[in-house]
C-alpha cells in the first residue's frame, strides 16, 4: 500500500470570527473570554472544531489552567 500524506494547505496566519459573537456576546463576556474565544477560532480545523489542550490556551494568555477553565465554562453556558 502506497504511503499518503495528508496536508492542510490553509494559510496559518489567518483564522475567521464570527460578528454573532463579536457584535452580541463580547460585550457580556469581557475581554479575558473573549481572549479565550479567538483562541479557540484560531485553533479550530476545516470542520471547525477545535481540541488544544487547556494548558496550551493558559499558556498562549499566560494565564493559569484554573482560569482558562473558569473562562471556558462561562463560553459554554452561552451555548
Amino acid at each position: 500500500m502506497k504511503h499518503i500524506v495528508i496536508r492542510d494547505l490553509r494559510q496559518k496566519e489567518k483564522f475567521i470570527v464570527d460578528d454573532y459573537y463579536l457584535n452580541g456576546y463580547a460585550k457580556y463576556m469581557g475581554l479575558a473570554a473573549t481572549a479565550v474565544y479567538l483562541s479557540l477560532c484560531r485553533h479550530a480545523d476545516k470542520e471547525q472544531k477545535s481540541f488544544p489542550s487547556i494548558k496550551l490556551l493558559a499558556t498562549e494568555h499566560n494565564i493559569s489552567t484554573k482560569q482558562f477553565s473558569e473562562l471556558l465554562r462561562n463560553l459554554k453556558n452561552l451555548i
